[in-house]
């Protein structure tokens, strides 16, 4: 494997940061189409491609948009999935929140990239797109997972979240 000297790579990010933006500007605070480009990216836990290009790239990517978080019942609870049994658990159990990734918010924050992070919320349950009409009429259902996405986005540095509910009644 070969060492790069810290000067180098250094100078490899600063080139990367010049080249990226015109502005110092928080990305989510940039007006779309109007001033400048925003680059966005996805990432997915259950692939090792996705984290080796999001370590490659993340210095000019601005937002990224992690597949971590699911609502499969009825019920609006907030699921994340096991990668080693392909299971979903609750990821907010009573007032603590269980892990979805140990991997990609340590990067992150000893990399010091300024990306802002935006998990995914979907119905998706690994095969299918799961009916969530009954969640979505449920008044108690919609203030749990309400309740659960505000304590999940506050146990982090996340700037909001990215909704992708797809075909349901």
């Amino acid at each position: 494997m070969e060492t790069i000297p810290r000067k180098a790579k250094e100078k490899r990010r600063q080139a990367v940061r010049r080249g990226h933006r015109k502005t110092k500007a928080v990305p989510s605070q940039i007006k779309l189409n109007a001033e400048e480009g925003i680059r966005a990216a996805f990432y997915v836990p259950y692939d090792a491609a996705s984290f080796s290009s999001l370590r490659e790239y993340a210095r000019r990517i601005d937002l990224l948009f992690p597949d971590w978080l699911h609502v499969v019942t009825p019920d609006g609870h907030l699921q994340g999935t096991d990668l080693e049994t392909n299971k979903f658990f609750d990821v907010v159990q009573g007032p603590a929140v269980h892990s979805v990734d140990d991997k990609v918010m340590s990067f992150l924050k000893l990399e010091d990239t300024g990306l802002e992070v935006f998990p995914m919320v979907n119905n998706f349950n690994g095969r299918d797109w799961v009916e969530i009409s009954d969640f979505l009429n449920d008044s108690d259902a919609r203030s749990e997972f309400r309740q659960e996405i505000e304590i999940f986005l506050s146990s982090d540095k996340y700037r909001g979240l990215m909704v992708d509910f797809e075909d349901f009644n």
